[in-house]
């Protein structure tokens, strides 16, 4: 099991980035000439933290260093790598990717897309149950404690979005798994599991997808 579980980490790391360095200058800066290349911050964390919440971790605070960081990252993979995820990345933990589609692109989308990754995680043993990574990234927003995230964005061309967000302290450490990530309490509702939201939710692994 626990060859099994260092493999499968390692490969879900492929996935799950953190610390991140990037140029300066105008990587900072979101691609203002498309005006749908954005995110309403405080919905972006109101779905990470009711998410957190069906899994008795408390809410996080928004850190304006780690969303800083996070558009550095995201201009400079469009700037140098068109927005492709390098091998160099690949190895650290802390943050979430995603690309999908400008037209369909929500908040909910993008945490929905990254909660679903629950389905392959097995809470008795206390690890991925499955090489699906977006199970890493499910642990790495509900990751109990953790206290900071950020976020940022950039348009990949006229039709992607990428979305980047970053976790302080870093989640997915190895033998940390059981007393941070828990069983989802009782029969709690999952954030937009309402009727105006399912056509969202039927749509999320169809428009997004993990870099």
């Amino acid at each position: 099991m626990l060859r099994t579980f260092a493999a499968i980490l390692v490969a879900g790391c492929l996935h799950c980035v953190t610390h991140c360095t990037a140029d300066t200058d105008l990587s900072d800066t979101i691609d203002i000439k498309k005006p749908l290349c954005s995110f309403d911050e405080q919905k972006m964390l109101a779905q990470i933290n009711s998410y957190r919440s069906l899994h008795s971790s408390p809410p996080l605070q928004w850190s304006r260093t780690l969303a800083s960081d996070s558009r550095k990252t995201a201009n400079e993979l469009k700037r140098r790598f068109k927005c492709k995820l390098p091998l160099y990345y690949r190895d650290k933990i802390g943050t979430n990717y995603i690309s999908a589609s400008i037209r369909s692109f929500s908040e909910e989308l993008v945490t929905r897309f990254w909660y679903d990754g629950h389905r392959d995680y097995d809470f008795k043993e206390g690890g991925p149950a499955n090489r699906n990574p977006n199970v890493m990234s499910f642990t790495e927003m509900i990751w109990k404690s953790t206290r900071e995230v950020g976020c940022g964005v950039t348009c990949c061309d006229d039709s992607k979005i990428m979305v980047i967000c970053r976790f302080s302290p870093a989640g997915n450490v190895q033998g940390y798994f059981t007393e941070n990530v828990l069983e989802k309490i009782g029969s709690s509702k999952e954030p937009g599991s309402t009727p105006k939201s399912a056509e969202t939710q039927t749509r999320v692994h169809e428009e997004a997808q993990e870099l």
